[in-house]
């Protein structure tokens, strides 16, 4: 676990190290503020797929199997479809 944890901080910090060495290289291409934009409903997705797992889990911990897994995960699957669909669609 250790090692995943390191890794994806060297993949993120590498990423970080190259925005900040390619900001204001280029005069004329598309600038970050007209191509990025904040994707707030996708965070909200993500989270909230993740407090379903959340929520199984510790059903399952208790003993609930009605809450447990299956239904979490189906939960959270529900609501990542719906996120790809609406970025599909472009309206997210």
């Amino acid at each position: 676990m250790a090692g995943l944890i390191i890794a994806e901080s060297a993949i993120f910090t590498i990423f970080v190290v190259a925005y900040l060495f390619y900001l204001g290289k280029s005069i004329t291409g598309p600038t970050p503020q007209e191509v990025l934009e904040t994707p707030i409903f996708y965070t909200v997705c993500l989270l909230s797929s993740s407090l379903t797992i959340h929520f199984a889990a510790k059903s399952l911990a208790r003993g609930i199997v009605l809450l447990s897994l299956d239904s979490g995960c189906s939960l959270s699957y529900l609501v990542d479809c719906s996120s790809m669909a609406q970025r599909r669609n472009g309206t997210g």
